[in-house]
C-alpha cells in the first residue's frame, strides 16, 4: 500500500493518490529523480507504457526536484 500524498503536477494541478485511483485503473508509482541517467533513460519507455496501457493503468512519476527540472 502507497501512503497518501498530495503534489503539485507539472501543469499546476494537485495529484493525490484517491483522485488517480478513482478511475478504477491500477496506479503504477514510479519514484525518480531529474539528475538519474538510468531514469531517465527509461522515460520513453514509461511514455510507451502510458500510451499502450491507458484503458487500464494510470502511470505516475513522482520525483523530487524542482518544477523546471522535471520539465525537461
Amino acid at each position: 500500500m502507497a501512503p497518501s500524498f498530495d503534489l503539485d503536477g507539472l501543469h499546476g494541478e494537485r495529484l493525490t493518490l484517491d483522485s488517480m485511483r478513482s478511475s478504477g485503473k491500477v496506479v503504477a508509482l514510479l519514484f525518480t529523480d531529474p539528475g538519474c541517467g538510468p531514469c531517465n533513460a527509461l522515460l520513453p519507455e514509461i511514455g510507451r507504457w502510458q500510451e499502450e496501457h491507458k484503458d487500464k493503468l494510470t502511470v505516475a512519476l513522482i520525483s523530487r526536484g524542482d518544477l523546471e527540472e522535471n520539465r525537461v
